[in-house]
């Protein structure tokens, strides 16, 4: 504020401000749980005396900091053209990264009937535990890489693309039971044409990949017959419009491997079915994305990434797959896939200005505010190849969060009617943006500000809850 040289009456004005880490990890930053001492320097410029001068109250846009002066400070009297130092000990907390310090502070004296209040703005770097990195790359082949699931579910999964038929993939996780390892390469197919729910021995699918209707008894069942009759390997065709899941079911003396379909896509192997050769390749070890599982209707999946500072030249570039249906039940409600920022209060869609841009723009009957209804966003399968989604700076300035600590937030919602849509992140590259990192000193300072906690774990794989028929 403005420094008189002369005032009818005393005024306060401030002449300097010097700080002191009483407590920290050596180093000339303001970091947050730091111990510090601020010598604030007041003089009266103007006539008259100032008499029972207390310091009430300080505050900070630190949130409130824990002030180990004992508070109201009884201090001295400020005749005119006097000046005072009063020191305030106080310990930071709630400081975001690159945010100056501001303190407040509330003075009062006999006869005045306003608080007298003082404003001091640190000019020093602050919360420095962040480094500026051109380019980070969180790729999940490496594990969840501290990304939190807040609601649904999560895992980091091996590959659902097994099966490719005459060099085209398809979306097929593997079943639960039989080999978890395994490459076969370009078998002749065969229609069993049949639910394959009878034991038979023969050799009626000797050294094929037989496609099987999915209904009546247990998928085990089924692979435990066709390899009584010879099959390499099965391709069970799902019977319900909706997304093929791992199968589920029990049996030891099962040897071959086995895959499911959709049922548009069975269809569609089928159309050229004696022409074609079907190859298929898994290793449950080599983990490959971080998916949303256990996809049931009216569902909310939402996982979000570690903090990271967003500055004006970043970029974001994701690696997705997903397969999730447009129109449900009577019309009304979508799956609906998008990805966001949240600055630890407030989500921001995000809309992708290259690579697999969203495919809908409409108004959809989602749940809640996951994503929030009429947001753009995904709403038809991308294929089971992953493929790259691009944020440019500009779409992330769009945002106006720019200078914030934010992390990604990526939400799948399900419709009425959907089963097992899921959405999967291969790997996640940013660029130009800081991130938090540990002090070089292990000076026990507090933990990091604005992450938000997790409220669900990240599995290392999927739990068993795959249907068995």
């Amino acid at each position: 504020f403005d420094m008189p040289e002369y005032c009818l009456g005393p005024y306060i004005s401030q002449t300097s401000i010097n700080y002191t880490i009483i407590s920290g990890d050596d180093d000339e930053y303001i970091d947050n749980c730091e111990i510090l001492k601020a010598t604030i320097t007041l003089k009266n410029t103007g006539i008259g005396n100032f008499t029972n001068v207390h310091l009430d109250e300080v505050a900070s846009n630190s949130s409130t900091p824990t002030i180990l002066n004992e508070l109201p400070m009884q201090l001295m009297d400020l005749p005119e053209r006097a000046s005072i130092s009063i020191d305030i000990d106080f310990i930071v907390d709630g400081l975001m990264y690159g945010e100056p310090l501001k303190l407040e502070a509330k003075f009062s004296a006999a006869g005045v009937t306003e608080p007298i209040l003082v404003s001091v703005v640190f000019d020093a770097e602050t919360s420095t535990d962040l480094v500026m990195r051109e380019s980070v790359t969180w790729d999940f082949k490496d594990g969840d890489n501290d990304f939190a699931a807040v609601d649904g579910y999560f895992s980091i999964e091996a590959s659902r693309t097994v099966l490719t038929v005459d060099g085209v993939p398809y979306y097929s996780p593997t079943a639960l039971f039989g080999p978890q390892n395994f490459t076969l390469v370009d078998l002749v197919m065969l229609d069993g044409q049949s639910l394959e729910c009878e034991p038979i021995i023969d050799d009626k699918y000797s050294g094929s990949v037989v496609l099987l209707e999915r209904g009546e008894c247990n998928f085990a069942d089924k692979v435990f017959n066709a390899q009584n009759r010879g099959a390499s390997a099965v391709i069970i065709v799902n019977n319900v419009n909706s997304t093929p899941q791992s199968m589920g079911g029990n049996n030891d003396d099962i040897r071959i491997p086995s895959v499911m379909v959709s049922m548009l896509d069975g269809n569609a192997i089928k159309q050229n079915i004696k022409a074609s050769l079907a190859s298929l390749s898994f290793d449950a070890t080599i983990k490959e994305a971080l998916s949303s599982f256990l996809g049931l209707p009216t569902q909310c999946n939402r996982v979000r990434s570690p903090s990271f500072l967003l500055r004006s030249d970043s970029s974001i570039s994701i690696w997705v797959s997903f397969d999730i249906k447009g129109v449900t039940y009577g019309f009304q409600s979508y799956d609906r896939a998008n990805v966001g920022l949240f600055n630890g209060q407030d989500r921001v869609t995000l809309t992708p200005d290259g690579g697999e841009k969203y495919n809908s723009n409409d108004k959809v009957d989602t749940i809640g505010t996951c994503p929030s209804p009429g947001d753009a966003g995904w709403r038809e399968d991308s294929g089971p190849i992953f493929k790259e989604v691009v944020f440019s700076s500009k779409a992330l300035q769009d945002a106006n969060m720019i200078g914030q600590m934010v992390q990604l937030d990526i939400a799948l919602a399900t419709g009425l009617m959907s089963y097992g849509s899921f959405f999967s992140v291969q790997k996640i590259k940013i660029e130009n943006v800081g991130l938090p990192v540990n002090d070089a000193n292990a000076d026990g300072l507090c933990a990091m500000p604005s992450e938000a906690p997790s409220r669900m774990p990240i599995y290392s794989e999927s739990p068993s809850q795959e249907p068995s028929l």
